[in-house]
């Protein structure tokens, strides 16, 4: 996991759009494993998280948000500015 909750500061920070999932703790972004692919990890996200509302391959990561959760944690080095 590279990036959880964020604060309004901290999603603006990483571009992220204002109604982010990350910033009511409904959402995550997922790096691959090394030697893992992008689609690789998008199934292996499928199977982890079959509630997700979202699940998005971003180009270099994959984002899973499930709406309504609300227990992700502040993640990420931008994630509580």
């Amino acid at each position: 996991m590279t990036s959880g909750r964020r604060t309004v500061a901290g999603n603006q920070a990483v571009g992220g759009v204002t109604n982010s999932l990350h910033l009511s703790g409904d959402a995550a972004d997922f790096v691959p494993a090394q030697g893992q692919s992008m689609i690789d990890l998008y199934q292996q996200a499928r199977s982890y998280f079959p509630n997700a509302t979202e699940i998005l391959n971003e180009g270099n990561h994959i984002h899973v948000g499930q709406r309504g959760y609300g227990r992700v944690p502040y993640y990420g080095r931008k994630g509580t500015m």
